[in-house]
């Protein structure tokens, strides 16, 4: 296979992955921006998609859990059953204390962004909750711009010659490599 055509089946390759991974993960942060160190964080947990209804996820299940804290499970609660109208997230750990619990407004876990913790939080006022929903096509554009950069460089080690560019001028590619710009000035590439 010729290199170019290398480069088209690695991007029909990418374009054939992307769509199966467009589904909507959802990250979920507890952190505390003034405790050290900056920002504190207890847990990162990715959802596949957002919590709406009763969800416990254990330790194991986290993205990260802070090594400080003996996590054992976290539990989110969209609408508490003891606060009505909150939504409430409960971190169960294996040493004192065995459960922080942190409130929130109602819908906090289905919203993008960063919400405070409501009075009666651990942490309050704190301890935050950031829900972000990470854009799908990031990893395969930073791909395509990879396989791009590498095409260059290829292209750059095999000696084709490599137009170049000033602004205002037009230039013409000669055989030899060299450039011939309109004010009569030769640029070897």
């Amino acid at each position: 296979m010729t290199p170019k055509q290398v480069f088209v089946a690695l991007l029909l390759g990418l374009t054939a992955i992307l769509p199966s991974q467009a589904h909507a993960d959802v990250l979920y942060t507890v952190f505390n921006p003034a405790a050290p160190p900056f920002p504190f964080t207890l847990f990162i947990y990715e959802a596949p998609g957002f919590i709406t209804s009763d969800t416990t996820v254990s330790a194991v299940q986290l993205n990260f859990a802070n090594p400080k804290n003996t996590i054992t499970s976290v539990a989110f609660l969209p609408d508490s059953i003891t606060h009505p109208g909150m939504s409430e997230l409960d971190v169960f750990q294996s040493s004192a204390p065995l459960e922080q619990v942190r409130y929130y407004p109602l819908g906090t876990f289905d919203a993008v962004g960063v919400t405070a913790g409501l009075p009666g939080s651990q942490g309050y006022p704190n301890s935050k909750l950031g829900v972000a929903v990470p854009e799908p096509f990031s990893s395969g554009l930073l791909g395509v711009g990879g396989i791009g950069l590498l095409w260059l460089r290829y292209r750059r080690r095999a000696g084709v010659p490599q137009p170049v560019f000033r602004s205002g001028s037009a230039c013409a590619m000669r055989p030899s490599g060299l450039m011939q710009l309109a004010g009569g000035t030769l640029l070897v590439s």
